[in-house]
């Protein structure tokens, strides 16, 4: 119905931001309104301690409905050396919603350093079973449960690694060695092991701006409940441990025509899987780029757990008229989505940051019967200015 946001700079170590909006109800939501605050503190030299606010209030008919919200308090310092180098940050969250047990808090803690030839960071969370955020998304807290047809949150405790090691060669043609590890481990219900992954990498970053990267994964997944990767039956929920390598190339972006390429395969869950994704692209200097690109995933479990070939194809288009009119389109198929999608916009930036868009979108049923699912015509105007 309404929103609006101020943000800005208070002086040389403050900022500030606050956004409300509210919502129109209908038959199976009541109005929502929405808060967030934060304020920033710039602390020592270039550290940061920070606070965020967030409220979702439920309203009837213009009267707060006491038992329907959710709120989120945060409270965070971030420690950066004078030099840059070393990192550091420490995050408490806590979430709050009616007749919850309590268990609603979110840490986090992670340190790092950063060298032009050696770099690593840690991070390590805890998150509560009842820990929530209404107005955002929480990655991992919420698994699937077929068999009763529900969502249970399942708090857990993670910690996760990035270390890296570059060697810079007196070569011509490459520029860059790049070595790193990454290590990712997730427990469940006080000390289960649910997921670790490991990945190994190298890249090489050539003078002329191509790549090509090498990896290999190992992945280790305890699944807490049944997973239907295909139409066959679902995988069991038990343990499983599965690799991979990858490898991936670009050529010479500067070029009018460059190719972009990526193949994995390896084991997957009990079973096998290949992925291979493309992109060519065109640059038609000064006015336009054409791209296709497509993905294509072939997944073999053994009996019953079935098998799935995946296609994913996107083509785009991107017009400059002039320096001011833009006009962007992509179409998209998607397998596994059964959807064809047409997407179409154009662009005035009438003055600066300032810009007014037409799109046009347009979904179409691609299984049994092809037919459009809906489509829509949005007029959208931006203006920009500075108090």
């Amino acid at each position: 119905m309404y929103g609006a946001r101020v943000s800005g700079n208070v002086d040389q170590n403050w900022r500030m931001g606050v956004l409300n909006m509210h919502t129109m109800g209908d038959s199976l939501r009541p109005a929502q309104n929405y808060t967030a605050a934060a304020i920033h503190r710039r602390v020592l030299k270039r550290s940061t301690v920070r606070a965020l606010l967030l409220n979702r209030q439920a309203f009837h008919d213009g009267d707060l409905i006491s038992d329907d919200y959710g709120r989120n308090a945060s409270l965070e310092f971030e420690y950066l050396s004078d030099d840059g180098r070393w990192r550091g940050k420490a995050s408490y969250n806590q979430s709050f919603k009616f007749r919850d047990s309590g268990n609603g808090r979110f840490l986090i803690g992670a340190f790092g350093y950063n060298g032009r030839q050696f770099q690593t960071n840690w991070e390590f969370q805890h998150m509560g079973d009842d820990f929530t955020a209404d107005m955002g998304f929480i990655s991992r807290l919420y698994h699937y449960d077929p068999g009763n047809d529900r969502l249970v949150p399942e708090g857990y405790s993670s910690i996760a690694n990035l270390t890296d090691y570059s060697i810079y060669p007196k070569n011509k043609k490459i520029v860059q060695h790049w070595f790193g590890m990454e290590n990712y481990g997730w427990w469940v219900r006080g000390g289960l092991l649910n997921e670790w992954y490991t990945r190994l990498r190298y890249f090489m970053f050539f003078k002329n701006t191509s790549q090509l990267r090498f990896r290999l994964n190992n992945n280790y997944v305890h699944l807490l409940y049944p997973f239907y990767l295909t139409e066959g039956a679902p995988l069991p929920a038990t343990a499983y441990n599965f690799s991979e390598f990858n490898i991936e190339l670009n050529t010479d972006l500067r070029k009018k025509v460059n190719l972009e390429f990526f193949g994995v395969y390896g084991s997957f869950y009990n079973g096998k899987k290949a992925t291979v994704s493309a992109s060519l692209n065109y640059r038609a200097q000064p006015w336009g780029n054409v791209a296709l690109s497509f993905e294509f995933n072939d997944i073999r479990l053994p009996e019953p757990y079935g098998n799935a070939q995946l296609w994913l194809i996107n083509p785009r288009l991107e017009i400059n008229f002039s320096e001011k009119i833009f006009w962007t389109t992509f179409f998209q198929y998607n397998t596994q989505a059964n959807n064809f999608n047409i997407n179409s916009r154009l662009q005035w930036r009438y003055r600066p940051m300032s810009d007014l868009f037409l799109v046009y979108t347009d979904n179409y049923q691609t299984e049994g019967m092809f037919g459009p699912k809906n489509r829509a015509v949005v007029l959208k105007l931006n203006y920009f200015f500075q108090i």
